[in-house]
């Protein structure tokens, strides 16, 4: 009761700040928060980053790519914070063998974060049997190389899918397709080591059990994905 009473403290106080988006089927297991990377902060909301992330961000050319880097971290930390009840500046963070982030004191809770455009989003875990959890995010652009591109990341089958589109569709499709792709390969931990065209995670935003083979084993991932009217897709997956 204590635990179930903590989380929905928990999303009260992050709902006024964030927007949680609902994928039917995984809200007892997960929580996807989506976070406008535009909105200002103070010095007090700034001061929670660590010197590492800060270095990071220095290296950024760019203001507005800084600025979202700087927000969408700063996100991060906030979500986390509230979750494990844990001060945001406090939290420690290493990397995984492909560079997946995980909390050093706390490496039962699972979380990802992404970015694009002005959006980005974090997903974190609530169900402790959860061994990991990918989430991606993309904002719909033009795509010159839509053919060559779709023949390097998808399997014949989702190349089949796609050739199926109809031609205003087919850009919103191979992206949205790619989220759902991308948030399973951040699930396993392996970012691009693993070949896109190894997972077959279709192109729908339906609900489907995706089985990738890595060199640990067969893994089973459930996968949800959506389109967003504010003009981007989302997909989270779930070990």
């Amino acid at each position: 009761m204590t635990t179930i009473l903590k989380q929905t403290v928990t999303c009260r106080s992050l709902s006024t700040r964030f927007t949680q988006l609902e994928f039917p089927g995984i809200n007892h297991a997960a929580a996807v928060w989506l976070v406008n990377l535009t909105q200002p902060k103070n010095d007090a909301e700034l001061d929670i980053l660590s010197p590492q992330e800060w270095a990071t961000a220095t290296r950024f050319v760019q203001d507005l790519h800084r600025r979202r880097y700087v927000n969408a971290h700063c996100a991060l930390r906030d979500i986390l914070s509230s979750t494990i009840g844990q001060p945001a500046r406090s939290l420690e963070f290493a990397n995984g063998p492909h560079g997946k982030p995980f909390l050093i004191n706390h490496q039962d809770c699972a979380f990802n974060l992404s970015h694009s455009g002005d959006w980005g989003v974090v997903a974190i875990g609530h169900d402790p049997h959860l061994q990991s959890i990918g989430v991606d995010i993309e904002v719909m652009r033009n795509i010159d190389n839509l053919n060559d591109l779709a023949c390097e990341v998808l399997t014949p089958a989702e190349v089949a899918e796609l050739q199926r589109v109809g031609q205003e569709q087919k850009v919103a499709t191979l992206l949205h397709g790619w989220v759902r792709k991308e948030s399973v390969l951040k699930a396993l931990g392996t970012g691009l080591s693993l070949s896109p065209k190894l997972v077959h995670a279709g192109l729908e935003a339906n609900p489907a059990k995706v089985i990738v083979r890595t060199s640990e084993g067969l893994n089973s991932i459930d996968l949800h994905s959506t389109y967003h009217p504010s003009g981007f897709s989302v997909a989270v997956a779930l070990i």
